[in-house]
């Protein structure tokens, strides 16, 4: 019988899967799905053409409440609860769970 693991293909920094000991390497890939929310755009998934914060629109800005309050949308659409989003030294922190 086949061994069944829950979980996700993981990737690295750039994007490309993990292949460890000849297979792709499962994992729980939570932030990786939330890191591909805030970057693609809305249309960018042709499955769910609405989500897609769009964050590289602020790239090198201050983060405003809009900003902040279209994180949780996207995020909230696909099933995960935003905690906290804040930018410490210019680098945005989003706090979720499922």
């Amino acid at each position: 019988m086949a061994q069944v693991n829950d979980g996700d293909f993981l990737e690295d920094e750039d994007g490309d899967l993990i292949i460890e000991n000849g297979d792709f390497k499962i994992g729980d890939a939570t932030l990786q799905h939330v890191k591909d929310i805030l970057v693609a755009a809305p249309g960018h998934y042709k499955q769910s053409p609405a989500i897609g914060a769009d964050i590289q629109q602020i790239i090198n800005g201050e983060l405003d409440a809009d900003e902040i309050r279209r994180i949780r949308m996207h995020l909230g659409m696909d099933g995960y609860k935003v905690n906290d989003v804040k930018q410490v030294n210019g680098i945005i922190q989003v706090n979720v769970n499922r």
